[in-house]
């Protein structure tokens, strides 16, 4: 099942990942890894509607870099960074807390 969302700063509904037995599947462009804590964002309101879900593993597909997994609690954590750039609010977890895949 696709996930969407609304991005205010494109002002259409984009495709953010997927659903699959039970974990969420994002696909990351190179270019949107946050240089600052070597991070990736996923939007707040798709955290909310994938803990309603009961969807605890995100597996992130980093383009050149390979596929990092956590868990929704990972990104749930008080003191993980938040921002919104204009595309609606988002959570940075930096993939040094992520495992990668071998």
């Amino acid at each position: 099942m696709w996930i969407e969302t609304y991005d205010i700063g494109k002002k259409k509904k984009v495709k953010t990942g997927q659903v699959i037995r039970g974990t969420y599947y994002k696909t990351v462009p190179s270019k949107n890894i946050l240089k600052l804590n070597d991070g990736i964002g996923i939007q707040r309101d798709i955290l909310d509607r994938l803990e309603g879900m009961g969807i605890e593993k995100i597996r992130c597909n980093v383009a050149g870099r390979g596929i990092y997994n956590s868990s929704l609690s990972d990104w749930l954590q008080p003191g993980i960074w938040q921002q919104d750039w204009g595309n609606g609010p988002q959570r940075f977890l930096s993939i040094k807390n992520m495992t990668k895949d071998a």
